[in-house]
């Protein structure tokens, strides 16, 4: 059975474990259904390598090099709470695009050859996580849960390559596209401090297989609450290892986010 098969095998057993933790809050009336909903402006530099197929070989090209501007990010984090129980659902949108000169490195022969080359390129995607939680330590003012989920990945990438280098005069632009869709089980720690009435301190940590490699996500900041919500101030990095090949290769996101979240 593959990763992808078992994965989705696993999804239904995973969303009755939801509904039977959302059965058992409900079974205890002295407590009540909290909400927070936190919409993100997230402004991450990208890092890693993109590789693309072409005729005699793959291209690869460093996104650190190339990828310095960013068009649109957007996060939103839906957080329910009952009792001990959490369930957090989580989205990102990811737009960037930019131009620059970098180096292809493609195999010829026994060695690699480097062609310097001008890129335009573009990368599109998003991601979406769920996590069921349970509240494994907690205090009046610390808290800490333990968390179990997927995360899906799906990501376009467009290229167009003008070579530069030694080779046939005026030789026409190369135009590459690839995309990948990445589906992993994961498990997180989650936890929260509580300085005062006003701030407190968060952090986010979690990892996962499944169709990649490896996954990891860390994020955390601090948080300025008010009677109708909060403020955050986050630094968050998002990373994801394919050691196989295809667009991703240890590729990741990293940068500060701010949030405004509300209670209901």
């Amino acid at each position: 059975m593959t990763t992808r098969r078992f994965l989705r095998w696993a999804a239904p057993f995973f969303l009755m474990a939801m509904v039977s933790a959302g059965q058992a809050a409900e079974a205890d009336s002295a407590r009540a259904w909290s909400h927070e909903a936190t919409v993100y402006f997230w402004l991450p530099d990208v890092d890693g390598t993109s590789t693309y197929p072409s005729p005699g070989g793959d291209v690869s090209v460093d996104a650190s090099d190339i990828l310095s501007a960013l068009d649109m990010a957007f996060m939103g984090v839906l957080e329910s709470r009952r009792g001990p129980w959490s369930i957090v659902a989580d989205f990102i949108y990811l737009d960037l695009s930019d131009s620059g000169d970098t180096v292809l490195r493609r195999p010829q022969g026994p060695g690699i050859i480097g062609i310097p080359a001008r890129v335009d390129m573009g990368l599109k995607g998003w991601t979406s996580s769920l996590l069921l939680g349970h509240a494994l330590h907690e205090t009046g003012n610390y808290r800490v849960d333990v968390a179990a989920g997927m995360r899906y990945f799906d990501l376009d990438g467009d290229a167009s390559l003008t070579l530069t280098g030694p080779v046939l005069p005026n030789p026409p632009a190369l135009q590459l596209e690839e995309s990948v869709q990445l589906l992993d089980a994961i498990l997180a720690v989650r936890g929260r401090y509580v300085f005062n009435d006003a701030w407190s301190l968060r952090y986010h940590l979690d990892f996962g297989t499944g169709d990649s490699d490896l996954t990891w996500q860390a994020a955390g900041g601090l948080v300025w609450d008010r009677s109708w919500g909060n403020v955050k101030l986050y630094y968050r990095h998002l990373a994801y290892d394919q050691k196989d090949g295809g667009l991703l290769e240890d590729f990741s996101f990293s940068g500060p986010l701010l949030g405004v979240g509300f209670r209901f």
